[in-house]
């Protein structure tokens, strides 16, 4: 039986995790990316992993959230077993009560995290010292999530390119597709301006780029890139 042959489009953290998931799943992998990887909108995330108080309110969010948070500790592993090593820490989040309204809203939270069976304390000012010695002495209070953590999303991209790599996924830069169509054979052709490629499937993982693709007998995905703020800091040594 030969083996699948996928062309993924775009090198983020989508299209990287994706390639070293397929390679490691047997199938032929080939990526095309206009820049270097991990170059989009893949470096302006904080790849924070809080499932807990990112849900925005929505039940269905925060459980899909927590399905994925608890996937993060195997995945990691197999990603440094196959030749990848990204940033990846689980230390918890401690977010900070500064008005009644914010202690209110905190603890109501740990309550429900609580009958969920998720550990969520809270923390006095008095005991912030064994926590986070740097939290705002004005704070009432804060929630902390020991379950949370973060990762380096440009590392983990790299990582993840590099695994794929040595399970032979192949990776073009400066190639940015122009159109997907069907060919014949049941077969998927991708246009560039260098050349077309093609492959048993495609998978679209331009983010916010896919606009510019056309795709045969589709209308063309309705979204655009945006550009956001972030704000990076570094305490003193």
């Amino acid at each position: 039986m030969s083996r699948p042959s996928v062309i993924i489009i775009g090198a983020g953290i989508v299209g990287c995790t994706m390639a070293y998931a397929l390679a490691k799943a047997g199938a032929r992998v080939q990526v095309l990316e206009t820049r270097a990887p991990g170059q989009g909108a893949t470096r302006a995330s904080a790849g924070i992993l809080a499932p807990f108080i990112e849900g925005h309110g929505s039940e269905l969010l925060r459980t899909l959230g927590k399905r994925s948070l608890d996937m993060f500790d195997e995945f990691i592993a197999t990603l440094r077993a196959d030749g990848g090593d990204g940033i990846y820490q689980r230390d918890g989040t401690f977010e900070l009560a500064f008005s009644e309204a914010d202690v209110a809203r905190l603890q109501e939270l740990m309550r429900l995290l609580a009958e969920q069976g998720v550990d969520a304390r809270w923390v006095d000012p008095s005991a912030f010292a064994e926590v986070e010695p740097l939290a705002s002495p004005h704070a009432r209070g804060a929630l902390l999530i020991p379950s949370h953590g973060y990762v380096g999303v440009t590392s983990l991209t790299l990582a993840a390119m590099d695994a794929a790599r040595t399970l032979h996924a192949r990776f073009r830069t400066e190639t940015g597709a122009i159109q997907i169509a069907s060919m014949p054979n049941r077969r998927i052709g991708v246009q560039t301006s260098r050349a077309t490629w093609e492959a048993d499937r495609v998978v679209l993982a331009a983010g916010s780029w896919s606009s510019a693709i056309d795709i045969h007998g589709a209308e063309r995905i309705p979204v655009k890139p945006i550009r956001g703020q972030l704000l990076q800091l570094q305490g003193a040594a």
